[in-house]
């Protein structure tokens, strides 16, 4: 495996094993959850640092302030809310709709109606084919970031010796990728 191309390319080329995508991905997906724990940090801290609007500008991008926005009420379910109103007695604010009921909502049964009806479909508006999911792959790292990073110097470290070589320089306190800045 060449260690000068990136993962898209090395996939692209056929230069990538099955168990190298997948120790590549654990290690990723260890990452990304450092640093997602990292980020919410920093925003949460920032967001009570900075004023509204105001801006700081760095060498790697600009950060903002946004404000927040009020909550709003907003109507999830029609046939719910109207089944409220009517009991707390705003029944002037409803209108009677023809709704099917709720066995004629159910996949099989939606599917029975098509097939009944030749293959036509309702529009799309009334029902839609949704679910399903594509075939994919669960990732669980062998451990935090700091911890296959600490596992992957001593493979190393015990390969160098295995091969005669000296051994690496002992870490050093900027070694700790939990603590690190990105």
């Amino acid at each position: 495996m060449s260690g000068s191309t990136g993962t898209v390319q090395q996939i692209e080329n056929g230069d990538i094993t099955p168990y190298e995508a997948a120790s590549q991905l654990a290690v990723v997906t260890a990452m990304l959850k450092q640093l997602k724990t990292s980020e919410k940090a920093l925003r949460d801290y920032l967001t009570g640092q900075l004023g509204d609007r105001e801006h700081l500008t760095t060498m790697f991008g600009e950060v903002t302030q946004k404000r927040g926005a009020q909550a709003k009420w907003r109507v999830t379910d029609p046939v719910e809310y109207a089944k409220w109103l009517i009991s707390t007695g705003h029944e002037d604010m409803t209108v009677t709709l023809p709704v099917p009921v709720d066995d004629a909502c159910k996949p099989d049964a939606i599917s029975a109606f098509i097939t009944a009806n030749g293959g036509e479909v309702p529009p799309r508006e009334a029902a839609d084919l949704k679910g399903g999911s594509a075939d994919s792959v669960t990732v669980k790292p062998a451990g935090t970031l700091s911890e296959l990073a600490a596992k992957n110097k001593r493979v190393n470290g015990d390969m160098r010796l295995a091969l005669g070589m000296a051994p690496e320089e002992p870490e050093s306190e900027s070694d700790d990728v939990e603590g690190m800045e990105f």
